[in-house]
């Protein structure tokens, strides 16, 4: 961990000796506490106590690799996406990290989760199958389902399939743009779509990032 503001390394921490750490989260509480994934474990640290011994809890939440971690805007739950096509609903307030799965309907490695910032119990995900999926983590069902790529006739054709890579949502409530989510797409493009419309309509197709060349768009992010 770095401190931005002297550019100093204040911290550095050994999650796990065999496994990549592809995602982790920073308590917005407790700015001792970090949460990060390694392999299908999710591990709970403490900065407080050294590079030894900061490891607080570990627990396994999903049979498969965690590919992102994602904070509900209050409370303790977290969305965790791996590479069985699920989401894994998990409370980590609780002792055994508590686990409930959204499954069933990405067909492939689900890479990205969010949660909407003013509706905390709707979950958006991404996959390697190009789906978007809407989910309800209260009924644990789809609110709807849409395919990158296919309801747009201006994009520009490239070899690349639409898979999505990262999704976006707004980190305000009272943003004009609080029901879109964006999505890095592989073929180069970000999608926005409108979450409070029917169907989930597609609002944009950016493709700026096509102007110099056809390459795989891995990440996006929004500050609104």
């Amino acid at each position: 961990m770095h401190d931005l503001r002297s550019h100093a390394l204040t911290a550095r921490v050994q999650v796990s000796a065999e496994e990549a750490v592809p995602s982790l989260l920073l308590d917005r509480k407790q700015e001792y506490r970090v949460l990060a994934c390694a392999g299908n474990d999710i591990i709970e640290l403490d900065l407080r106590k050294g590079d030894a011994n900061c490891c607080v809890r570990q627990h396994s939440c999903t049979a498969a690799e965690i590919n992102q971690l994602a904070a509900a805007p209050e409370g303790n739950l977290l969305a965790a996406a791996d590479d069985d096509g699920c989401v894994t609903i998990i409370d980590s307030g609780n002792e055994q990290f508590h686990c409930q799965k959204l499954n069933g309907n990405h067909d492939n490695i689900c890479s990205s989760a969010v949660f909407r910032r003013h509706k905390p119990n709707e979950v958006i995900s991404g996959g390697l199958d190009c789906k978007l999926i809407h989910w309800d983590t209260t009924t644990r069902g789809v609110v709807s389902t849409r395919q990158a790529g296919a309801e747009s006739t201006t994009e520009p054709k490239v070899t690349n399939p639409p898979m999505i890579h990262s999704l976006a949502v707004s980190s305000s409530c009272e943003c004009p743009a609080a029901q879109l989510v964006a999505a890095a797409c592989g073929n180069g493009t970000i999608a926005v779509w409108d979450l409070d419309k029917v169907h989930m309509a597609l609002c944009s197709v950016l493709t700026a990032h096509l102007r110099s060349h056809a390459s795989c768009v891995h990440a996006c992010c929004a500050v609104l």
